[in-house]
C-alpha cells in the first residue's frame, strides 16, 4: 500500500518541525495520490475521502490475520475507535468512542475541522500505535506492515509515540493531570493531524488498552500475580481447567479436550485455550455481560456425532467456498462494506445519501464494537460450559473409533472410505471450546447492527430482511481454484455466493460452522439466542456519540 508513504513524509516533516501556540492556523489537505481500496463493483464512483478510508483499513489490518480471533477482534476495534475519535477530534459536537464525552484532544479551531484533517490524524493515531497498541513486534510484523500500510515508516527513529508526547506536562497517573496535558500538547503543535493522532492513540492506550483486562503485555501470570520475567502476552490469568465447566453435567461427562496441530515437518504440539480469561475479565465496551446466558445444552453426541460425518460425507464445492469465506471474518467486513456502498454511495447522492468518511468511520466503530462485545460474551459462555470438540468425539480412542464411514478424507482427497479416528474437520479448529460458537455470535450481530445503523444514517426502512421490503445484498466472487485449503483445486469453477438478505447471510455463515465440522448444532443455534440484540445495543450507544442527529454528518 504504497499509497500513504507521500501522506507519512509530507506530514510527518512539517509536523515534528513546527511548533505553533495560536492562530492562524494551518488548513490541513491530505495530498493527492493513487489509492487501492476493498473490490467493489465495477464503474462505481466513490468519494475520494471513503476511499481513502477503505484503503486506510485495508492496510491497517494485514499484519492481524496471525492473531487468533478474539485477539484480532480487539485490536480492529480500537483501531476503529481511534478513527472515530480522531473524526470527534475534529469536530465541534461528536463524543468520544469509549468516554462518550468530549475527546481530550478536541480541536476547538473550527476552522480546522475538515475531511482531510480527520484522515490525516487516522493514519498517525494508527502510525503512532502499532507498536504500543497493537502489539505488533519490530522484527517479524513491521515488515508486512510496511509493505501493506506506511511504507518507510522505520527511517522514523521513534517508531512509537512522540517522546515530546509521552513527557509533555509530565503525564501523571492522574486523569485530570493527563487531561491537561494532552489539551496543551495538540495546542502547541497548532492542533496539526500528526499531533492529534499520536495523542487519540496515546490516550487511548493509556487509559483503556493498557488495562482492559485481556493481559495482552502478560502482566500477569497464570494464577493472577504478577509476572516478573519472561511474561507471555495474552497469557490465562484465571488458572482455567476445563472440568470445571458445566461439562461435568453431561452424561459423558466430556469436557474441551486440547487437539494436536503439526507443521508437516516433524513438530507437533497441543492446544491451551485461547484466553480463558477475558470472557469474566476483559472490560466490555457497552452491553453487560451477565445479561447474556445459556443453560447446558441437551446434546446427544452420537446423533450429533452422526450429523458431524454426514455433512463432511456431502461437503462440495460451495459449502467448502462458504466454509473459507465465512472463517475469514475480514472477508465478510470487506464484502459487507463493499455492498453498503454500492447500494448507498460512495459520494453519489441520488442513492440515498452518500457514505462518507465519516459515516463510514461511525459505522465501522459500530461493526467492530458489537463484535468485540459479541466475543467476550460467547467466551464467558464457552468456559463456563467448556465443551467438547467434534474432533474430540469423532476421534476418541476410549471407544471403538477403528469404525470406516464415507467421509472427507483431508485436502486433494475428497471423500473417501477413513476410519473415525482419522477424520479431521474442512478447516483448522481454533483452540477453545466449541458451545456457544463465537462466528455465529458475529454474525447475528452484523445481521442486527447493519439493519439498524443503516436505518439511522439513511433513513427507517432503508434496509429490512423481508422480501416486501428494502434489503442489503450480498454477493462473494470465489475465482476458480482460490481456495486456501485446496489452493489451485477448489473451487473447479467459479462459485458466485450470493446471499439477498443479511438474515441469509447470517444463517449460511452459521451453517457452515456445522457443514464445516468445527460445531455441534446447539452450539450455532443457541449462539443466536445468546447474543440477540448485542448489535443493536451498540447501535443506540453510538447514536449518542453524534446526539442522534444524521445532519451533523458531513
Amino acid at each position: 500500500m504504497f499509497w500513504l508513504l507521500p501522506l507519512v513524509v509530507w506530514w510527518w516533516s512539517s509536523s515534528s518541525k513546527v511548533v505553533r501556540a495560536a492562530a492562524p492556523y494551518e488548513v490541513f489537505e491530505v495530498p493527492s495520490f493513487e489509492t487501492r481500496a476493498v473490490p467493489l463493483p465495477p464503474g462505481l464512483v466513490v468519494d475520494r475521502y471513503v476511499d481513502l478510508h477503505l484503503s486506510l483499513i485495508e492496510g491497517t489490518i494485514a499484519p492481524l490475520s496471525k492473531y487468533e480471533l478474539p485477539i484480532a477482534l480487539r485490536l480492529v476495534s480500537f483501531v476503529d475507535q481511534m478513527i472515530w475519535n480522531c473524526a470527534a477530534s475534529y469536530h465541534d459536537e461528536w463524543l468520544d468512542a469509549v468516554t462518550r464525552e468530549r475527546p481530550l484532544t478536541a480541536v476547538p479551531e473550527v476552522s480546522l475541522h475538515s475531511t482531510d484533517a480527520r484522515i490525516l490524524c487516522s493514519a498517525f493515531a494508527i502510525r503512532a500505535s502499532y507498536v504500543d497498541v497493537l502489539g505488533l513486534s519490530l522484527t517479524e510484523d513491521v515488515p508486512v506492515f510496511l509493505e501493506t500500510f506506511v511504507p518507510k515508516l522505520l527511517n522514523f527513529s521513534d517508531v512509537g509515540f512522540p517522546a515530546d508526547l509521552k513527557a509533555f506536562g509530565g503525564c501523571s497517573d492522574d486523569e485530570g493531570a493527563t487531561a491537561c496535558a494532552l489539551d496543551e500538547y495538540v495546542a502547541s503543535k497548532g492542533y496539526a493531524p500528526a499531533a492529534v493522532g499520536a495523542a487519540v492513540a496515546y490516550d487511548l492506550l493509556r487509559r483503556f488498552a493498557s488495562d482492559d483486562g485481556w493481559n495482552a503485555e502478560g502482566a500477569l501470570g497464570t494464577d493472577g500475580r504478577a509476572c516478573t520475567a519472561n511474561c507471555l502476552p495474552y497469557q490465562d490469568t484465571s488458572d482455567y481447567e476445563p472440568s470445571a465447566g458445566t461439562c461435568g453435567r453431561t452424561p459423558e461427562g466430556w469436557c474441551w479436550e486440547p487437539l494436536r496441530e503439526h507443521d508437516g515437518r516433524g513438530f507437533f504440539l497441543r492446544h491451551e485455550h485461547v484466553v480463558p480469561h477475558v470472557g469474566r475479565r476483559a472490560r466490555t465496551k457497552v452491553v453487560d455481560r451477565d445479561d447474556y446466558s445459556l443453560e447446558l445444552p441437551p446434546y446427544d453426541y452420537a446423533f450429533e456425532e452422526e450429523l458431524a460425518l454426514d455433512r463432511s460425507r456431502f461437503l462440495d464445492d460451495a459449502k467448502k467456498a462458504a466454509i473459507e469465506f465465512f472463517n475469514d471474518k475480514t472477508r465478510i467486513s470487506e464484502s459487507l462494506l463493499g455492498a453498503l456502498i454500492a447500494k448507498y454511495g460512495g459520494g453519489d447522492e441520488e442513492k440515498g445519501g452518500s457514505f462518507t468518511h465519516e459515516r463510514l468511520a461511525w459505522y465501522s466503530m459500530v461493526y467492530t464494537t458489537a463484535e468485540y462485545d459479541a466475543v467476550i460474551v460467547a467466551w464467558k459462555e464457552k468456559v463456563r460450559h467448556s465443551l467438547v470438540r467434534p474432533t474430540s468425539v469423532i476421534r476418541d480412542y476410549d471407544r471403538n473409533n477403528s469404525e470406516t464411514v464415507e467421509a472427507y478424507a483431508g485436502p486433494f482427497r475428497g471423500v473417501r472410505a477413513i476410519t473415525k479416528r482419522d477424520w479431521q474437520p474442512y478447516i483448522r479448529v481454533m483452540p477453545h471450546a466449541e458451545y456457544p460458537s463465537g462466528t455465529g455470535c458475529i454474525c447475528i450481530c452484523i445481521e442486527q447492527l447493519a439493519a439498524k445503523a443503516l436505518d439511522f444514517l439513511f433513513g427507517p426502512g432503508t434496509v429490512a430482511n423481508d422480501t416486501d421490503a428494502a434489503t442489503l445484498s450480498v454477493g462473494v466472487f470465489v475465482p476458480q481454484g482460490s481456495s486456501t485449503v485446496e489452493p489451485g483445486a477448489t473451487p473447479q469453477n467459479d462459485i458466485l455466493l450470493f446471499y439477498p438478505t443479511l438474515r441469509d447471510m447470517r444463517l449460511a455463515c452459521g451453517e457452515s460452522r456445522l457443514d464445516g465440522g468445527m460445531h455441534f448444532t446447539h452450539a450455532v443455534n443457541d449462539s443466536y439466542t445468546l447474543c440477540d440484540g448485542i448489535g443493536p445495543a451498540v447501535v443506540d450507544y453510538a447514536k449518542l456519540l453524534v446526539q442522534n442527529n444524521t445532519s451533523s454528518f458531513p
